[in-house]
């Protein structure tokens, strides 16, 4: 039913196109002055149709106007009509749409269209009507021959109910993070007043539109996708009120493909957002777009079934790595301890060379512990410096949110390498700030100074001597988790923030052997932090990294392997967001000749991007 339709609609459609660009590709404008022998404007319709013909009721109908000056004067402006249901009853008359035409030349043919949006026709059958200089705003030699149509339309019941945030004043909660939502949306409809999107995103008001909502207790960065939807959605996000919303960001095609969308946006704790997911305006056989896409060589003729389709919406809180220039990605950097030296190649300015950050922040003997300890999304330079004077070790940072001025650093105790202090700066309690924490071998004694003021702690037993302490997000609620990997057997254990880290509730893997160093990250996109070890060569082989994502429950018949490099060139492992989708990369520093090799996880780590960036013996800025 809907084929027949689709075929007759753009063949028509093309036939006016086609007699348009021969026209004037041609240059064979009718001169009618041979044959009149005085100057005349004609106005008239030579064709009307609606596409498609069979609609649903939550679909635009488009109708198709192809007016003709048969006249051998150019027409000034004019407007054009359309009728639902009843003929035009002349100039006092207008229509339930009209077009405003900036005007037509003598001879000339062109195609124009005006939009019924889904809801404008009940359901059943329509007669449509057009009218050109419905206003009798040009004088014209012949004014009967102005008007066309009927031409049909039947409006159908869509196939199936609208979700239950179909509606703005129905959108879903978000309760926490992580948040999934799978939902068919093939019922759902456009709101008299669902806002067009402006900003960068420039788009009419989609179809099939759903709405979630959230109010976020603190300032938080978020990663909003639709990857894996099955139809071409947009995300917007809106603050205000239904009929007055304020656009805060939006994208139509993350650039992973036409159907799937992605913001990063931060959110003000208290304020209340709006999440609106909606498709691109499309019409049946060819996009809603312009007459230019449609006249093209036809791969922009994407054919639709029908509105909407299965919506896959995820929520995550953005935790950056290495992120020194605060647009989400991860950067390049390095630490050169001879020099104090912090160099770094910034992803907002694509890894370019000639755009790079330089500080001197440090000396021999200091290790690199950069982080976010100010909350402003972009990583600070840190170091812990060794003990010295009877004190304790101490991170000393350097702060973006000051301009890195010196006299603004802070310290904070880092404990004593001499019991197996190890830095494992993350961010524990949620705030987006990271905790300059330790963790102590001898004991097992997880220390962390809380965020802001970094003089209220936390303490929790957790491993023992010999195990390698694991901090990242495992269960996906913002919060940095407390885990270990134990070599001798191959055990990963985590304590979950999300049950407050209690001994009641632990989590343990079995992933891994002695030989293999863990390299947990994100590596799915789930907002989970996954099982993953970086495996010595064997067989003639690299080493690999060997991942256990969170998404399929940690099944191993899921496991990814992606090639990691030689230990002998000094290859180590750089796990992180590189090219901003929201998912880590399995990349690795070479440290014999200073590359960056990185598998990018938007092309299934199948092409790589490569940066010459730092030299043996530099630390690596993460």
């Amino acid at each position: 039913m809907h084929g027949k339709s689709i075929s007759r609609s753009i063949g028509r459609l093309f036939s006016a196109l086609m007699l348009a660009s021969l026209l004037a590709a041609s240059g064979a404008l009718r001169d009618v002055s041979t044959v009149r022998a005085f100057d005349t404007i004609d106005l008239h319709i030579t064709d009307l149709f609606a596409n498609p013909d069979i609609a649903y009721a939550n679909e635009d109908v488009r109708v198709w106007i192809t007016v003709e000056n048969i006249g051998n004067m150019a027409a000034t402006a004019f407007h054009i009509d359309a009728y639902a249901d009843r003929t035009p009853a002349g100039c006092s008359d207008p229509g339930d749409y009209f077009i405003t035409v900036s005007g037509l030349g003598a001879g000339a043919t062109q195609v124009f269209s005006i939009t019924y949006r889904a809801g404008d026709l009940s359901n059943g059958p329509h007669n449509i009507y057009a009218f050109v200089d419905s206003q009798c705003a040009v004088t014209e030699s012949n004014e009967s021959n102005n008007q066309a149509g009927p031409d049909s339309v039947m409006v159908i019941p869509q196939p199936v109910a609208p979700p239950v945030h179909d509606d703005i004043n129905a959108a879903k909660t978000m309760p926490g993070l992580p948040y999934w939502d799978s939902v068919n949306v093939v019922g759902a409809t456009r709101a008299y007043d669902d806002p067009a999107v402006l900003g960068e995103c420039l788009l009419d008001p989609g179809m099939a539109s759903v709405w979630y909502q959230v109010t976020p207790a603190v300032d938080i960065s978020l990663i909003i996708e639709t990857t894996g939807s099955d139809y071409d959605t947009y995300i917007a996000v809106w603050t205000g009120t239904r009929g007055d919303l304020s656009l805060v960001t939006c994208n139509d095609d993350s650039g992973f493909g036409i159907k799937e969308s992605m913001v990063r946006p931060d959110l003000t704790a208290g304020t209340h957002y709006y999440v609106e997911v909606a498709q691109v305006a499309v019409m049946k056989g060819f996009p809603y777009a312009s007459l230019a896409r449609i006249a093209g060589s036809g791969s922009d003729e994407v054919a639709t079934t029908y509105i909407g389709g299965t919506l896959k919406f995820r929520v995550t809180a953005e935790d950056p790595s290495a992120d020194f220039d605060g647009d989400g990605p991860s950067d390049i950097g390095y630490f050169r301890a001879s020099t104090g030296t912090w160099g770094i190649l910034q992803s907002s300015e694509h890894f370019a060379y000639g755009s790079p950050l330089f500080f001197s922040w440090g000396q021999t003997g200091d290790v690199a512990t950069p982080g976010d300890f100010d909350g402003d999304k972009k990583w600070d330079f840190a170091f812990r410096t060794p003990p010295s004077g009877g004190q304790s070790a101490a991170y000393r940072i350097l702060l973006s949110s000051t301009g890195y001025d010196y006299a603004t650093t802070l310290t904070v105790p880092a404990g004593w390498p001499g019991l197996g202090d190890t830095p494992v700066v993350e961010d524990y309690n949620g705030d987006g700030i990271s905790d300059p924490a330790i963790w102590r071998a001898n004991a097992g004694v997880w220390i962390i100074p809380l965020s802001p003021s970094f003089t209220t702690y936390e303490f929790h037993s957790w491993g023992q001597s010999g195990d390698i302490p694991i901090k990242g997000d495992f269960d996906g609620d913002g919060r940095a988790d407390l885990g270990y990997f134990r070599p001798s057997t191959g055990e990963w254990g985590f304590l979950l923030s999300i049950f407050n880290y209690s001994y009641a509730f632990p989590l343990f893997f079995s992933w891994g052997t002695s030989a293999d160093i863990p390299v947990m990250a994100d590596y799915d996109g789930d907002g989970w932090g996954d099982v993953a070890v970086v495996i010595p060569p064997a067989g003639g082989q690299s080493r690999a990294y060997r991942i256990l994502p969170s998404s399929t429950w940690w099944d191993p018949a899921t496991s990814i392997t992606v090639p990691a490099g030689w230990p002998g060139l000094g290859d180590t492992p750089v796990p992180g967001d590189y090219d901003g989708d929201g998912i880590a990369d399995p990349a690795i520093w070479r440290a014999s000749t200073g590359v960056w090799i990185i598998p990018k996880s938007s092309w299934d780590n199948t092409a790589y991007m490569f940066a010459s960036w730092g030299a043996t013996g530099d630390q690596l800025a993460r």
